[in-house]
């Protein structure tokens, strides 16, 4: 990731991706490859986490994009209630397209990543986020996060920590790189 944003001029991948339409095209289309790589489909979502046992909660997803996380918890787990927020750009026209099912309950936001938080919630849920950022970004993306936090508030990450070369066999390996690829538009 270091080397994304020193190709980029000391951008961060958000910051590259509103600002230049092919990357973010890039990017979109990796992020959708990403489903086709086993346990990171959408539809997995609903099993990482026991959503259930949160109650009735509203979910804050930063960077979530057009919201097909939301969506697919949304429609499993009724009492959940989501805001995705993504930078301005990303969610244009976001509002139309939420399933008639889950109006009222999957709201769109902008609110830019490293934006000091605002939107009070129950739950932080980052997906694929972090990884994407490397250590410095995704601190700071977290330091943001703390102005919205109140005591019993939840910080929940679905995200992959790349390991140490020659830790994993070889085809895992290139896997993970794989996503972190695909996730970062490289």
């Amino acid at each position: 990731m270091v080397g994304f944003v020193l190709a980029n001029d000391g951008k961060t991948v958000p910051e590259v991706v509103t600002s230049n339409l092919e990357v973010a095209a890039r990017f979109g289309a990796g992020m959708q490859a990403i489903d086709h790589v086993p346990g990171y489909a959408i539809e997995n979502i609903t099993t990482v986490y026991d959503w259930a046992s949160l109650g009735d909660v509203t979910i804050v997803n930063p960077m979530g994009s057009r919201g097909q996380v939301a969506f697919e918890l949304a429609r499993n787990f009724p009492n959940l209630n989501f805001v995705v927020q993504d930078s301005k750009d990303t969610i244009i026209g976001a509002h139309s397209t939420v399933p008639s099912e889950l109006a009222g309950r999957v709201t769109f936001e902008e609110h830019e990543l490293f934006t000091p938080q605002d939107a009070k919630a129950d739950v932080y849920f980052f997906r694929m986020v972090f990884r994407g950022l490397g250590d410095a970004f995704a601190t700071q993306a977290l330091q943001a996060q703390i102005p919205a936090l109140q005591p019993g508030v939840k910080i929940l990450i679905q995200d992959v920590v790349m390991p140490e070369p020659e830790i994993i066999p070889l085809w895992k390996d290139r896997v993970a790189r794989y996503v972190a690829a695909c996730h970062t538009g490289s």
